[in-house]
């Protein structure tokens, strides 16, 4: 009981001092995010509505996406993407590292589906990219957001060290992952058209 009490405390005084307020992320690289997904489309926000969650997270933003395209899994035509966090009755609580959408913009979303059901952005920010067309060439470029919460690199990562930084990359790059050509394999496999 003395040492549930003496947590209790600890993290009751890192919220009051605001060190606990701090997200830390673990780097996944574009790849990893790719596997672990359960689903990554190309899709553009349509509604925001934030509302009182209190078996998860207190408060949550529920982003609603028209999927144009996607390249692993399939959610259906409309997405439903549920961050911890939002703005209810005046009321604003706001968690380091999730990401945060505007109806009219067009993303790229790793998603995974926790137990309930409740579709995520993968490794908060990292698993969310803006999409924008390059003027001379109309190609869509994509850049992953940032975060101000600090990311720390995995030992079992071998490749050069790159957390904390934004990835751009090209929708046909993103498109031509050995995650998502396995994916069209096994769709095709299976008797689908993906």
């Amino acid at each position: 009981m003395r040492g549930k009490l003496w947590l209790f405390l600890v993290g009751l005084l890192l919220l009051a001092t605001g060190r606990g307020a701090a997200a830390v992320l673990i780097h996944l690289t574009v790849e990893e995010m790719a596997e672990k997904s359960s689903a990554v489309f190309l899709g553009r926000c349509v509604a925001v509505k934030s509302a009182l969650d209190p078996d998860e997270f207190g408060m949550v933003t529920h982003n609603v996406f028209e999927v144009q395209e996607y390249y692993k899994g399939d959610l259906g035509r409309r997405v439903v993407i549920s961050e911890p966090g939002g703005e209810v009755g005046g009321r604003v609580t706001h968690y380091p590292g999730t990401p945060q959408f505007q109806p009219g913009e067009e993303v790229v979303l790793f998603v995974w589906t926790g137990p309930s059901g409740r579709h995520q952005v993968i490794g908060l920010t990292q698993g969310s990219f803006r999409a924008a067309r390059a003027p001379q060439t109309g190609e869509i470029l994509l850049k992953q957001d940032s975060s101000m919460a600090r990311v720390i690199e995995p030992r079992s990562h071998t490749h050069q060290a790159s957390a904390g930084r934004p990835v751009s990359l090209t929708l046909s790059s993103l498109r031509e992952l050995r995650a998502f050509r396995e994916a069209r394999v096994q769709g095709l496999r299976s008797g689908g058209d993906r």
